[in-house]
């Protein structure tokens, strides 16, 4: 089994915001991403490129037709962004932030920059954190297809 820990200072924007439908010559002509997505892509390639390069081809070294991965996404917010500031006087302490509104973007920029398909992420985990500073944290494990369930 083949590990790649990568650590990103920013996190993505939710998948409520990152999304339009384009229309041309007044009819509907598919969902692409907004600034908004595109910006966090290209920040998130241009950390990859200059930070986890050699990391990433010692993954790809390892990786054959039946390579499958699960993929672990661990993203930090910043206190403030998570609870509610007027607490007790409000709701509910923590505010309403969906971890998995996240999904989708991050499993393409990851796809993306490990040039493999995300059809072969078998396995996902995403996890919520209070933390000092925002960041984003992804573990990918690489295995042979039998091995993720068990099966020898």
């Amino acid at each position: 089994m083949t590990t790649l820990k990568l650590e990103i200072p920013i996190i993505p924007p939710s998948e409520n915001k990152i999304r339009v439908i384009r229309v041309i010559k007044g009819r509907a002509a598919g969902i692409a991403y907004k600034k908004e997505a595109i910006d966090f892509k290209k920040a998130f390639n241009d950390i990859i490129r200059n930070t986890y390069m050699a990391d990433i081809q010692r993954l790809l070294s390892t990786h054959t037709p039946t390579s499958i991965y699960s993929v672990d996404i661990i993203i930090h917010f910043p206190k403030e962004e998570l609870v509610n500031k007027g607490w007790p006087n409000t709701t509910t302490y923590y505010k309403k932030i969906d971890i998995g509104n996240r999904r989708k973007l991050l499993e393409d920029c990851l796809s993306e920059a490990l040039t493999i398909d995300d059809s072969v992420f078998f396995a996902l985990n995403m996890t919520k954190l209070i933390s000092e500073e925002q960041k984003l944290i992804i573990i990918v494990e690489q295995y042979d297809d039998a091995t993720l369930f068990g099966d020898k």
